[in-house]
């Protein structure tokens, strides 16, 4: 079973290999196009990559946890 990094890994590594393609010239059909936009994948201009909202979320909740989680526990 895969697990939800599994699916971001594989995710990473897709977009990795479109955004290399789109470096070299290669264009994505129409259809294409519109899939990443309703799946909230977009092209950044200025850094030139495909990148994933779902990913840009998971980092900020992240951080944010890691900033502001819950403090632990005292130990008795």
């Amino acid at each position: 079973m895969m697990t939800n990094t599994d699916i971001l890994s594989f995710e990473s590594d897709a977009l990795q290999r479109f955004t290399e393609a789109r470096r070299q010239g290669q264009s994505l059909p129409p259809e294409v196009e519109s899939l990443f936009d309703s799946l909230g994948i977009w092209w950044d201009e200025i850094s030139q990559e495909y990148f994933s909202m779902q990913q840009v979320y998971s980092d900020s909740i992240s951080d944010l946890l890691a900033t502001h989680g819950p403090e632990p526990e005292p130990e008795n």
